[in-house]
């Protein structure tokens, strides 16, 4: 368990798309949304858990039709969400455009954790090595994955924590905008990757 806490960490401080998203909510400054983002990363996260140790992982990680599905929803969810940030960067209005499609918050968290083929693939690897021998998969699959979404949600608070109290510094609008310009390119970035990988 300890090293399986010390793994979890040390991953849950890698950037990734779900990094590059909770940036984007801090910065639009809607507390709600910076929280449901974190609880629906943490929701796929755990759901990632309970589906490798009932095998399912296994099924995506070896069959090609259900990963390049999955890449594809995945990739396709990215570049929305960076699309979408980009419109809003470029929009010079005081206040937001209606979003293009509400994949913001808990819903842009989950969404964007599910989609992910690499969550499965890694659920699948990562998982089994800190299950004993003789041990209910399922059981120690659903024990790892709440003390996963423990570590993941202390570390996503601490970051949302700290950039939040870095707002003041991009929350003019001109910084704001190459700021969200940026988050918006990379979400783009990591679809386009994703999509080709």
């Amino acid at each position: 368990m300890a090293a399986f806490v010390l793994s979890a960490f040390v991953l849950a401080m890698l950037p990734g798309p779900a990094t590059v998203l909770l940036i984007r909510e801090v910065a639009s400054g809607n507390r709600q949304r910076v929280v449901g983002v974190i609880g629906g990363i943490e929701v796929g996260i755990f759901a990632w858990a309970v589906l490798s140790g009932l095998g399912v992982a296994a099924l995506v990680a070896v069959s090609a039709l259900a990963y390049t599905g999955l890449r594809v929803a995945g990739a396709a969810v990215l570049i929305l969400l960076g699309l979408q940030t980009l419109w809003y960067a470029w929009r010079r209005r005081p206040e937001p455009p209606k979003p293009l499609l509400r994949l913001t918050g808990f819903r842009g968290g989950l969404l964007t954790n599910l989609a992910n083929p690499k969550a499965a693939v890694f659920a699948f690897s990562f998982y089994p090595q800190f299950i004993p021998h003789g041990s209910n998969a399922l059981a120690y699959s659903v024990l790892l994955g709440t003390v996963h979404v423990l570590i993941d949600v202390c570390w996503y608070t601490v970051l949302a924590g700290t950039l939040a109290k870095t707002r003041d510094l991009w929350a003019r609008s001109a910084v704001k905008r190459w700021m969200e310009r940026i988050v918006g390119a990379v979400l783009v970035a990591l679809g386009l990757r994703l999509a080709i990988d």
